[in-house]
């Protein structure tokens, strides 16, 4: 008695299942790491974004979809008046996102 038709139901239960795990696992240390202090996690600050031109190799020629992501992120990043040291960086990200 075989329980699957084919072998494509097979995989393609598989990959749900996989998707099911894999999200499970970031949503758990999405947690994790949230209930850490700010203060606690060396470098926080920021994350590293290198200059331009790596980014434009990096992106196989959607830099322009980076950059609008980077744009997106430094409005949540710089909207959180919280961070001390939040203005550091401004003007390295403003000019990935200009290149």
């Amino acid at each position: 008695m075989k329980i699957f038709k084919s072998e494509k139901d097979f995989s393609a239960i598989f990959l749900v299942i996989l998707l099911i795990l894999s999200c499970g696992i970031f949503m758990s240390l999405k947690v994790k790491t949230d209930n850490i202090s700010r203060k606690k996690i060396p470098g926080s600050s920021i994350i590293y974004i290198p200059s331009g031109q790596y980014l434009k190799v990096a992106t196989f020629g959607n830099s322009s979809l980076l950059a609008d992501l980077i744009y997106v992120w430094a409005i949540q990043y710089y909207s959180d008046y919280t961070i001390p040291d939040m203005y550091e960086y401004l003007d390295h990200i403003f000019l990935i996102i200009n290149e």
